[in-house]
Order: C-alpha cells, then structure tokens, then sequence
C-alpha cells in the first residue's frame, strides 16, 4: 500500500510539472513605450525569467528601453561594435563531464523556450546586448559622462537622478501592462 501512495504521488507532481504552462505568452505585450510595444519575448530574449521575476524586468527593460530610443534620437551608431562583437563571437564549447558552462547553460535554456537552436540564440543574444548596451553607455555618456572611478558615489547619485528623469519625462508615455 505504502509504495502505491508514493508511485501514484510521483504520478501526480509529474502530472502537475508536465502541465505547468507559462502566465503569460510570448506575443502578450509586456510594456508600450512612446508607442513602440514591448513583447514578453523581447524580454525573454534577453533575460532568463521566470513568470513571477517578469514584472520587475519589465521595470528594467522599460528604463534602459527610454534610453536606447533616446540615443538613436541623438543619431547614435552602434553597428561597428555590434558588427565587432559578433565577427568573434563563437557558441560555448560544451565543457567536460561533470563540469559546468553556464554561459551555455543559458543559451540553451533560452534557445529551448524561444524553439530555436544554442547556436542561433547565442548569436542573436550577442547582438541584441551588445546593442542595448552600447546605445545605453553612449546615452549615459552624453548625459552625464564617465565615472572618475568605478564606486564614484556621486556619479552614482547623478545616474539614480537621470534615471528618475526620465522617467517623469515620459511617465504620460510609458504603460507597464505586467502587473
């Protein structure tokens, strides 16, 4: 009797883990920001989520989102770099046994919920993060220029308040539609 509870228990949890479905799908627009939709999937892209972590990445991705459309206001090129980064770009190479590579890890993992291969993912993630990242680093640039140092307090303070800026300036155009 005993191992009929434990099988049949083993029986529903992987009933319930094969069932488990995401809260949102990867088409539901996540934000809209100055007009431009925000997917689900552009987050999942780039970030390894889970349902429950997706708002407060919604909330990032909005911030650095203003900033990228921002700097391609100012007439900001990031191609070279992104063209750069990727010329040498090459997928993880799978690590020994017993051994971890959670670089691949990730992109595997992301490749599996976006339904395409390692290879692809990689590539593209590199592509998309070089260019936010560039965008954001030559907006914040030319806001408020480079940190004298890398815990320089103050220029902390002035990247809180451009933050904070921002987002008062477009607050009538931003809607977080995560909740």
């Amino acid at each position: 009797m005993k191992k009929f509870s434990i099988v049949s228990f083993i029986i529903v949890i992987l009933f319930l883990t094969g069932c488990k479905q995401d809260k949102y799908d990867n088409n539901d627009v996540a934000a809209i920001v100055n007009d431009k939709e925000v997917t689900v999937e552009e987050i999942r892209w780039l970030h390894s989520l889970e349902d429950e972590s997706l708002e407060q990445l919604v909330r990032s991705y909005v911030k650095e989102e203003i900033m990228v459309q921002e700097a391609m206001k100012m007439g900001v090129d990031v191609s070279h770099k992104v063209e750069e980064e990727l010329k040498g770009y090459s997928l993880p190479a799978e690590p020994p046994q017993g051994k971890e590579n959670p670089i691949l890890d990730f992109y595997k993992k992301q490749a599996d919920k976006l339904d395409m291969s390692p290879e692809e993912y990689g590539e593209f993630y590199i592509e998309k993060s070089t260019e936010r990242r560039e965008y954001t680093k030559k907006y914040i640039e030319n806001e408020i220029g480079k940190p004298a140092q890398s815990e320089d307090i103050e220029y902390h303070d002035k990247l809180n308040k451009m933050y904070d800026n921002l987002l008062t300036k477009y607050q009538d155009n931003i809607d977080i539609l995560i909740k």
